[in-house]
């Protein structure tokens, strides 16, 4: 069960992952492309060289994107494809910045247009729900913006010193820390989700194991007399809809009391578990077992075709039952009584089936023969 969660873990994680692939490279093509068309309209029409650079920049990105565009649509998720994707944003995003500022005014690009464009990378980064991938945009982003402040610095014109488009020291490192922080609050989304989805298997993990106590006997690991009575009716009714047969078993052991009184309840429970394990161990698809009580166990064979199909089964798990087995040098060897009744030949009711089994199986208790009883065998002996 712990595998199974875990692999469902993991595949969700995937999922979302190469779902936040998707969208960054769906996002990476409206944006260069929108960019390539900005960065012609700025070199045609301004005859400013930092739109042919952005251009070429744009044309560079959409062939890398063609690229990762095929690897995602196959549905394969490489690491090393997110990490080139935000190592490429962030190059693309510092060289269109240096060329702008190097032809244009030199404090916007290295400065405000630089710090609020950073936390989009380190945003999109995110949507791969890869906590490493986040922090290496967030480094990048940190190192470009603040290596572009650096280079330029000593080209700042000092008037715009004391405007509030800061360009001291201070304010660079008041800017960084805001990026710091916008990283720490966008590192939170995989890590928020991760919990939720740890809390949501834990849920249904417990789920499962309220659901498994509810079921099954404590003792044995068989179903209950809970399970029994719902399970009963659904049955009959899939029977009733493709004319199947339905053979009910009630199972009582002899000598059990005898038994526990003889050797104590330890030796009784590892006698019901035996039984238990080997019973369940000639059955199938189509067979319910339950424990319903100390010593007394019901067994719903479904769609059955034949009654000697039935005969021949409840042979075997009376063969089962009375092999004799050994506990610490004592030998255990008990007895049962089977009691058969079957839908519909001897009822279609549901309470009159249980109510018929149990009569064949306490007349074939009281009789000198230990064994198997069928319902409809019993009453033509009541008959008579």
């Amino acid at each position: 069960m712990k595998e199974h969660y875990d692999n469902q873990f993991e595949e969700i994680f995937k999922s979302e992952s190469l779902r936040g692939e998707q969208v960054h490279l769906r996002f990476n093509w409206f944006l260069y492309i929108m960019i390539f068309i900005l960065s012609s309209l700025v070199y045609f029409l301004q005859d400013n060289i930092a739109g042919r650079y952005g251009m070429i920049l744009c044309f560079i990105n959409l062939l890398y994107n063609l690229f990762a565009s095929i690897i995602v649509i196959k549905k394969k998720s490489f690491a090393l494809v997110g990490y080139c994707t935000v190592f490429l944003n962030v190059l693309t995003l510092t060289i269109y910045n240096y060329i702008d500022a190097c032809n244009n005014s030199s404090i916007l690009p290295a400065t405000s247009a630089a710090l609020l464009l950073y936390p989009i990378i380190i945003f999109l980064a995110s949507l791969r729900m890869d906590k490493y991938l986040i922090i290496w945009s967030s480094i990048l982003s940190i190192l470009a913006m603040n290596g572009l402040y650096v280079w330029f610095y000593n080209s700042f014109d000092s008037y715009f010193d004391q405007q509030p488009m800061s360009i001291d020291i201070l304010s660079q490192v008041y800017r960084t820390f805001y990026l710091i922080i916008i990283a720490v609050f966008i590192y939170s989304v995989p890590t928020t989700m991760h919990r939720i989805l740890k809390k949501q298997e834990q849920l249904a993990k417990e789920s499962d194991r309220n659901k498994q106590n509810a079921q099954h006997d404590s003792l044995t690991g068989l179903y209950n007399r809970l399970y029994f009575e719902q399970y009963l009716p659904q049955c009959l009714e899939v029977a009733k809809q493709y004319n199947h047969k339905v053979a009910l078993l009630f199972i009582d052991l002899d000598r059990f009391k005898y038994l526990n009184d003889t050797y104590g309840h330890t030796v009784g429970d590892y006698t019901l578990k035996a039984i238990a394990q080997d019973i369940c161990s000639i059955t199938n698809e189509n067979h319910i077992i339950a424990r319903i009580g100390g010593d007394e166990f019901v067994m719903i064979m479904s769609q059955v075709a034949d009654i000697n199909e039935v005969k021949s089964f409840s042979s075997r798990v009376l063969a089962e039952i009375t092999r004799k087995r050994a506990y610490k040098n004592k030998e255990i060897l008990l007895g049962a009584s089977i009691g058969i009744s079957i839908y519909p030949d001897d009822s279609e009711d549901m309470k009159q089936l249980i109510k018929n089994a149990d009569k064949a199986m306490y007349f074939v208790k009281k009789s000198e023969e230990k064994g198997i009883m069928f319902y409809h065998s019993m009453y033509k002996m009541e008959k008579l």
